[in-house]
């Protein structure tokens, strides 16, 4: 199928993406870090409480803090119903590959995926600095046209993966392939790199998913 052909409303998982345009995963996680720190202040300060009035603003602060505190218990739910998603047969390889394509202008795959948190640490496991980047992005002269990108298959009960689609962009982006060579990286190189990112956002999705059936069985034992 064409990337001109392809509609992002038809992706299956498209809520996700969706919600995440407004509420980015890095967002959602700046929260919950934060309100584990808060929550903790907040104990601290429910017991200054018996002290009488020495802190006069106490009150006015535990306060500030229930509200920020039910908008991290929000976020919570929220995480939740984005990693109840792999229950679905979902994987991170996948809602990856969901996320750049939801992310394309103009056609542009490559900047898509360098916009997003998967396309820096690409960059990082590459060695390729920012302005490396950032210079292939300012003078786009040889990104492939959209009407005849090639998206990889989709199967009747699977999206496509990063890998395939990553692998698409090295083989038909002209520019994204020069800028790889030009560096000293080869087709392997970007495969491996890509791998190894996938494979430790699985790792970190499998951990967040608490409730799963093998992390609760860990606490048991």
């Amino acid at each position: 199928m064409k990337l001109s052909e392809f509609k992002k409303r038809d992706i299956t998982f498209y809520p996700v993406l969706f919600l995440e345009r407004f509420y980015p995963e890095q967002a959602r996680h700046s929260v919950l870090s934060l309100s584990q720190y808060l929550f903790y202040l907040f104990l601290i300060g429910l017991y200054m409480l018996q002290y009488g009035n020495n802190f006069p603003y106490l009150i006015n602060l535990l306060g500030l803090a229930i509200i920020f505190l039910t908008f991290g218990v929000a976020t919570l739910m929220l995480e939740a119903f984005f990693l109840s998603y792999y229950y679905s047969g979902l994987t991170a390889e996948e809602l990856d590959a969901g996320r750049i394509i939801y992310q394309v202008k103009n056609g542009d795959l490559v900047s898509a995926m360098l916009s997003l948190p998967i396309g820096q640490k690409l960059q990082k496991k590459l060695g390729l600095r920012s302005l490396v980047t950032d210079n292939l992005l300012t003078h786009r002269q040889m990104a492939v046209e959209y009407e005849k990108f090639e998206l990889p298959n989709l199967g009747t009960d699977r999206f496509f993966t990063t890998t395939e689609l990553v692998l698409g962009m090295y083989r038909q982006d002209q520019g994204f392939a020069r800028l790889l060579s030009d560096n000293g990286i080869g087709e392997h190189d970007l495969m491996t790199a890509i791998n190894s990112i996938i494979k430790e956002s699985e790792e970190l999705a499998a951990k967040e998913r608490w409730w799963s059936r093998e992390n609760l069985q860990g606490y048991v034992h």
